[in-house]
């Protein structure tokens, strides 16, 4: 057997006894020793640390998630920590990618953490620091959603490479305990950012934070904070390492309300000095904008960057090749260059998801449906429509594509009520089709015009136009800010 490797596992636990097994016998063998913190368990938690040869400590629960874990890594031996949390395991067979990551010469590592279902199927994947070398000025900072980045960086430290390792995580399996520790976490993010109102981080994870029903607070969040870091002086923003992840979700934020213009406006003021980590994010935001010089530019480089380049940490999670092509193969066809488009999609498709696949299959189809070829339009929704109907989210795309079909043949009443279908899961491009139509029919029913304004948000300069003739055409006033795209299409109608 091979001797265990200068590891020390560390984790915070309370009443964890149904999962603290998994955790240890998948580290056992590999690391030389495990820390558990109790933080008052009234199960068998404690017990079965002991039992299974754990190092176990006890402090008192202060609604601080940093100053448990502290305790935890304060208290490890060994040259290399690996954090950990108990409802969690290391993913089978990690010892080589272990034995690697242990031999190089950095101060800390990215670790993937993949958040399983009921099924033990991956819901999600995240990027996260998990191993890092002992050292006692690394430390967690943070009530919630602790970090030691900012002990990193404090060293001088930013060069945080992807380790190889997996963990496996379990708390998503049960939604009623997933709902609470939410609830919590959230309630402990409130009173951290009341503590700490200046606290960029904080208040970015606080937006990151909130739950679908409280989007219009999100949506402020997210501005409010991105706006007081562009305050910042540039090479403090270039301290910040969340900043890529807060841009992105920002501009989408912005971007699903029709705010283009605005959008545009924090690309135009953020990419010049912070390097080439807001490519993509800035990039598909002025696509969205119609503005395809300074988008295409942007996309390209994105897609130029060598793959171990991406920051998998704090990165846009949609960064992927696969959408950098979709935006360039669209702006290609807005252009009316269908061979530059067809080239980019296919591009797209060699790397794409399922759903992924079903969206650049209907823009292919789009391409020969503005060629006139009915026909290869209508075989290639029924062969997707004998594949895609399982596949989350593709209905509404293949509801779009048969809506467009129906009105290129004058069904205008079949692609009405296709467009309708799309929009009930909400289609922007749906939306605006809808809204044309109805325009052009001088439909004059409130309930369809507001069901058409709710469902069009202008999340593309296109898409803004039509929502901008539809708030016309139901007598009120457009007082937004609109990128030039859109004004020069209203312009020509």
């Amino acid at each position: 057997m091979s001797p265990p490797l200068p590891l020390s596992v560390c984790l915070i636990a309370r009443d964890e006894e149904r999962h603290l097994g998994r955790l240890i016998g998948s580290v056992r063998g590999l690391a030389a020793e495990v820390v558990v913190v109790d933080t008052g368990s009234r199960d068998a938690t404690q017990e079965l640390a002991r039992s299974l040869g754990a190092r176990l400590l006890e402090t008192p629960w202060t609604d601080d998630f940093s100053a448990a874990r502290n305790v935890a890594i304060a208290a490890a031996t060994q040259p290399w920590i690996l954090s950990i949390d108990a409802d969690q395991e290391l993913a089978g067979g990690s010892r080589p990618a272990l034995q690697a990551a242990l031999s190089r010469p950095v101060q800390a590592q990215i670790v993937m953490i993949d958040r399983l279902g009921p099924d033990g199927a991956i819901v999600s994947s995240l990027a996260n620091l998990r191993l890092w070398r002992n050292d006692p000025r690394i430390r967690f900072q943070g009530r919630v959603h602790e970090d030691i980045a900012p002990s990193l960086l404090a060293m001088g430290c930013s060069d945080w490479p992807d380790s190889g390792l997996r963990i496996c995580d379990h708390s998503y399996v049960d939604a009623a305990e997933r709902q609470r520790k939410r609830e919590r976490n959230l309630r402990l993010l409130r009173q951290a950012v009341l503590e700490q109102p200046d606290d960029l981080y904080l208040a970015y994870k606080l937006a990151l934070s909130l739950p679908p029903q409280a989007s219009q607070e999100r949506d402020a969040q997210l501005l409010t904070t991105l706006q007081r870091a562009r305050r910042l002086p540039a090479a403090q923003q270039q301290e910040l390492p969340f900043l890529p992840r807060l841009f992105a979700e920002a501009l989408n934020s912005l971007t699903a309300q029709g705010r283009l213009a605005e959008a545009v406006d924090h690309c135009q003021g953020m990419t010049g000095h912070l390097g080439s980590s807001l490519d993509f994010s800035a990039g598909r935001a002025l696509a969205r904008a119609g503005d395809a010089p300074a988008a295409t530019h942007l996309l390209r480089r994105f897609l130029d960057r060598p793959r171990d380049d991406m920051d998998l940490l704090q990165h846009d999670p949609d960064a992927q090749p696969t959408q950098a092509w979709y935006w360039l193969g669209w702006l290609a066809s807005q252009q009316g260059h269908a061979e530059q488009a067809e080239a980019a999609w296919a591009r797209g498709l060699e790397e794409a998801s399922p759903r992924q696949t079903v969206t650049l299959a209907c823009e292919l189809l789009r391409l020969h449906l503005r060629a006139g070829r009915l026909d290869t339009v209508a075989e290639g929704l029924n062969d997707l429509a004998a594949t895609a109907t399982t596949i989350p989210h593709a209905l509404a795309a293949l509801m779009l594509l048969s809506a467009e079909l129906s009105q290129a043949t004058g069904d205008i009443d079949g692609a009405a009520q296709f467009a309708d279908l799309a929009c009930q899961q909400q289609d922007d491009r749906a939306a605006a089709l809808r809204s044309r139509i109805a325009r052009e029919r001088g439909e004059s029913d409130p309930a369809l015009l507001s069901r058409c304004a709710q469902a069009l948000r202008g999340r593309r300069y296109d898409t803004l136009a039509e929502r901008v003739r539809l708030t016309q055409h139901r007598g009120l006033p457009w007082r937004d800010t609109l990128p030039a795209a859109t004004r020069a299409l209203l312009a020509r109608s």
